[in-house]
């Protein structure tokens, strides 16, 4: 990746789903850091040591998923949080600052300035998630949603044991 870097061919480096001991390893190996790290991210799953972390090293951090369940892929898990579209303390900070419930968690991500990547294949969902940089959140309803991601604490996208593989180690929701 680093020669791509030195010939041209790409101007950035960018990682995805590494925990903690990949990235500080790549940061000990590497004569090039990332420049971005991809991972998922959203009001059920803050990872709020990790995104403060990488801000620290200078790695930009990208948030897949940043509407939580509402990705088709991920399935309803029976017993789990409820989607953020529907979550009630969600909906009351869309409804004091007449926003949407997706433009609150996208608005939520970019307040903490990491890049949000919703998906849509549908223009009034793609005009939604856009106008969500006009969802104006207060302090209080960032503290309303660190209270969210405490009681929902949910990784939606963990491949870990049908891969038989340990991903994610020391992260937030790391064993579920």
């Amino acid at each position: 990746m680093e020669n791509l870097v030195r010939s041209g061919k790409v101007r950035f480096i960018g990682i995805s789903n590494f925990d903690a001991y990949q990235v500080s390893t790549l940061q000990i190996n590497a004569t090039i850091k990332p420049a971005v790290h991809q991972f998922e991210l959203h009001p059920y799953l803050q990872q709020s040591d990790y995104v403060d972390w990488h801000q620290a090293l200078g790695i930009s951090v990208t948030a897949y998923s940043p509407l939580a369940s509402a990705n088709p892929t991920y399935g309803h898990r029976l017993g789990g949080p409820p989607s953020l579209f529907d979550n009630e303390e969600i909906t009351t900070i869309a409804e004091r600052r007449g926003c949407t419930n997706a433009q609150v968690a996208l608005a939520w991500g970019m307040a903490r300035e990491t890049s949000v990547i919703p998906k849509s294949q549908h223009a009034e969902r793609i005009v939604e998630n856009w106008e969500s940089r006009r969802c104006n959140l207060q302090k209080v309803d960032l503290q309303l949603i660190a209270a969210v991601g405490k009681k929902y604490l949910t990784r939606f996208n963990n491949p870990s044991k049908g891969w038989d593989v340990p991903l994610y180690e020391g992260l937030d929701d790391s064993r579920i």
